[in-house]
Parts: C-alpha cells; sequence; structure tokens
C-alpha cells in the first residue's frame, strides 16, 4: 500500500527513521554486518542536542533501544559497526525488521558527533562511485544490501573528510546529584 507520497509504508518508515537521526545513508539490508556489529560502551546514557531533544541509548542484549524525547516509544536497535578507523552507527527496527540507516559517528572533545554526506560532493561522489550499488538519490544516500564491496567504499569515504558534513553534535546529560 502506498502513501500520500507514492512511496510504500517500508520506504517511508526507513525515510522517517533517517530523518529522526539527521542521517541520510539508507540501508535494505545489513547482510553479514549486523551480527559485526557491537555495544560500544561509550554511546550508553542520554545525549542533549542543545535544542532541547534528547537521545538515549540503553543496552539490551547485544544490542542497544534507543529512545527519542520526541518520540513516545523506542523502535530501533542500534549497533556500532567499526570499518578501519571509521565508526558507524546500524540501526534498524526490531519489532518488524524495517530498512535502517547508516550513521558515521566520531566523538570529538567530549562531544558525539554525527555525520551525514556532504550533498555538494553528490556529483564527485557519483562520478568516483556511481556504479558502485550505492545509489544518491535527491536527499539520501541508498544502499539496497551492504556488501564488503560497499564497506570497502564507506572506508575509503569515510576516511575523505569532503564527503561528510556535521549533522548533529550531542553533549552527554549530567546526572543530578
Amino acid at each position: 500500500m502506498n502513501n500520500i507520497l507514492g512511496m510504500n509504508r517500508k520506504k517511508t518508515a526507513a525515510l522517517i527513521l533517517c530523518f529522526l537521526l539527521a542521517a541520510c545513508i539508507i540501508v535494505h539490508d545489513f547482510g553479514e554486518y549486523w551480527g559485526q556489529g557491537y555495544v560500544d560502551p561509550a554511546l550508553a546514557g542520554t545525549w542533549l542536542d542543545g535544542k532541547g531533544n534528547s537521545v538515549t541509548f540503553l543496552k539490551y542484549g547485544d544490542s542497544y533501544k534507543v529512545y527519542y524525547s520526541q518520540r513516545d516509544e523506542e523502535i530501533e536497535a542500534a549497533r556500532t559497526l567499526k570499518l578501519g578507523d571509521a565508526t558507524f552507527l546500524m540501526v534498524k527496527e526490531k519489532k518488524r525488521n524495517l530498512s535502517g540507516s547508516l550513521n558515521l559517528y566520531a566523538f570529538v572533545n567530549g562531544y558525539m558527533v554525527f555525520y551525514v554526506p556532504n550533498s555538494a560532493e553528490r556529483d564527485n561522489f557519483a562520478a568516483n562511485y556511481g556504479d558502485s550499488g550505492i545509489r544518491i538519490n535527491r536527499n539520501s544516500v541508498d544502499i539496497a544490501k551492504l556488501t564488503p564491496e560497499i564497506a570497502a567504499i564507506l572506508l575509503k569515504i569515510a576516511q575523505e573528510p569532503k564527503y561528510w558534513e556535521v549533522s548533529k553534535t550531542y553533549a552527554r546529560a549530567r546526572l543530578e546529584k
């Protein structure tokens, strides 16, 4: 069934998930990489974006449950994926196993910083990696399945700052005494 924008519910849910994390890399199938993911202890707890919004990571088995202050319920499972020196957060909805997102992140001076693909580099990326299985859309990057070949490209571009821009910065919430 299609929604008002002409997209099916699965695609719509993936886009909503993508925008909630301020991320723009949609992954339809994490393949073997979901199993390689782990719980990064540095993410645990509540983080604030300085605009009154928060995100909380609570360990639940071999993943995190992620809670957003803007939502009433938890809908995602998250794991960290290391590709060389690059650190990505893999996020998916467990209940319906919907598409998820892949989010480049780093800890910089005590802040958790998320990065998104730099839209100004879209044409350059397409020229260099256009036939890689990574589809560049108007507002997102779309990966059908995360394969070793695509993971190698992600590692390569993660090391090229021109392909990324900061999307969101969070500070760890301080516990009240």
